[in-house]
């Protein structure tokens, strides 16, 4: 088993069990949604293989982009793992990652994460070659994505940042309500830092028992309010797809083990802070 950990880049997130897609992705334009946790921009796109629908989430400021892709030709196997491969205006793939499946708006999809800023994640890999998170590219205009023992897809997403820049101003106002307010970057200005991860990960996050032997994959979201000592004080299940036991399992061992530097105010002085992680649970044996 990989267990692996990296400070700022390398994500994961929500895959299988999403809310249905409202009808208006069936026009080809982007279209935008928020709920309380998240922030979601998706589309409808024409391919070789018919029409196919790819969501983009996120979970507040620093955290991924997730990545969803449904059509009919995806196997129907929830909160199963694949090795998917991404790539950009087809300039090759990047090395493969966990692709968990799901549905979306009750089709069958995959969910794989990428990365156009940095971001703190962790993840549990039965699998020792693959990566945590592939690059986004907002400006390219076909976006690559092969499933292992599926035929590669090529889909004409046009360029990303306007898209990007509404989950931007989504995640802005998931700040204000979880009471952090739109200025938080005003009053934070050293964000927290993980301190020596590697010496408290494997106590603080655990792959379930029972949805381990199961062999259940999951992109587990956390949000995390790291007080001014440094410690986790509240801790968030903002998606836990499989299962339950990722969310509860794993707050619970935050908030015992995690240690952070803490987050520093313009006068240089510790204040509390607001911290976004992901964890990658993969099953490929």
């Amino acid at each position: 088993m990989k267990v692996s950990y990296r400070g700022w880049l390398a994500i994961a997130a929500a895959a299988a069990g999403l809310s249905a897609v409202p009808a208006g992705a069936q026009d080809g334009e982007w279209q935008y949604a928020q709920s309380a946790e998240s922030c979601r921009a998706y589309r409808t796109v024409e391919g070789a293989d018919g029409a196919s629908t790819v969501q983009l989430r996120t979970f507040g400021p620093g955290s991924a982009v997730e990545i969803t892709v449904a059509g009919s030709e995806i196997a129907r196997e929830p909160n199963a793992v694949r090795s998917v491969e991404l790539g950009w205006d087809g300039e090759g793939y990047d090395r493969h990652q966990a692709g968990v499946l799901g549905t979306l708006g009750g089709v069958p999809s995959v969910s794989l994460l990428a990365a156009h800023r940095p971001a703190a994640a962790f993840g549990f890999f039965y699998e020792e070659m693959a990566r945590h998170v592939s690059r986004l590219d907002p400006t390219a205009e076909t976006m690559q994505l092969r499933v292992v023992g599926y035929a590669p897809k090529d889909l004409a997403v046009g360029p990303l940042v306007e898209p990007l820049r509404h989950l931007e101003e989504c995640e802005a106002a998931l700040m204000d309500s979880w009471g952090w307010g739109r200025d938080y970057a005003e009053h934070v200005v050293t964000p927290p830092v993980m301190r020596d991860p590697q010496r408290w990960f494997r106590k603080a996050i655990i792959y379930p028992a029972v949805p381990n032997l199961k062999r259940i994959s999951s992109l587990l979201q956390l949000r995390l309010k790291v007080d001014a000592r440094g410690r986790v004080a509240e801790c968030v299940v903002q998606s836990s797809p499989g299962s339950s036991q990722f969310g509860s399992r794993n707050c619970t061992g935050l908030r015992r083990e995690a240690r952070f530097d803490p987050a520093l105010d313009a006068q240089g002085q510790p204040v509390d802070s607001y911290f976004q992680i992901s964890v990658t649970f993969a099953r490929y044996d």
